[in-house]
């Protein structure tokens, strides 16, 4: 899925080559249970599958490959319906902060909800394995060896854990002027 990687890489800037590097971008999109899908098999119409809710924590970006959701959001609970290529999410990951020195405070908390109206299939990456990607861009920029495949031959068997979230299904977040990681390698 070449096209997910570039369009990922190029459209959020949590997953931006100055962040991560597109040998471990496309490691950490073809790990197993990274693209989801849900199929609504309701008989009675009836669909309460939510990826994000309202006021809820969540830890983990999820863009739209296939399908639609529907967005619910601010006080008088607009709605409107999102398809392919719709992210949510990206402060899950990151936090932009005004110094980089603070820490961001407290876990994300959309003030969304993402309902799923159709079947959809989509890239769902939990902020332990973002991290852990972002360390691997760090030793691996750090290291310089990189294999035919533009993975560092050091790196080739590093193994993404799930660190809690990608057994679970849970914004279109605004794009931050500045990043600031809060993760230590």
């Amino acid at each position: 899925m070449f096209w997910l990687q570039f369009f990922v890489s190029i459209a959020v800037d949590a997953f931006s080559e100055e962040i991560i590097s597109l040998g471990i971008l496309k490691l950490l999109i073809n790990k197993p249970h990274v693209i989801q899908e849900i199929k609504l098999q309701d008989e009675d119409g009836i669909n309460h599958k939510y990826l994000y809710k309202k006021g809820v924590a969540e830890e983990f970006f999820t863009l739209i490959i296939q399908g639609k959701v529907e967005v619910i959001i601010g006080q008088e609970e607009l709605t409107f319906e999102e398809g392919p290529f719709t992210f949510f999410g990206a402060k899950a990951l990151v936090s932009s902060l005004s110094n980089p020195n603070m820490k961001a405070v407290g876990p994300y908390i959309p003030d969304y909800s993402v309902r799923v109206v159709e079947d959809v299939m989509f890239l769902k990456i939990p902020k332990g394995m973002y991290k852990q990607a972002v360390c691997a861009s760090l030793m691996e920029r750090q290291q310089g060896t990189v294999g035919t495949d533009g993975v560092p031959m050091q790196m080739q068997h590093i193994n993404f854990q799930d660190i809690g979230g990608m057994n679970h299904v849970g914004g279109r977040g605004e794009q931050p002027n500045h990043l600031y990681l809060e993760t230590t390698c």
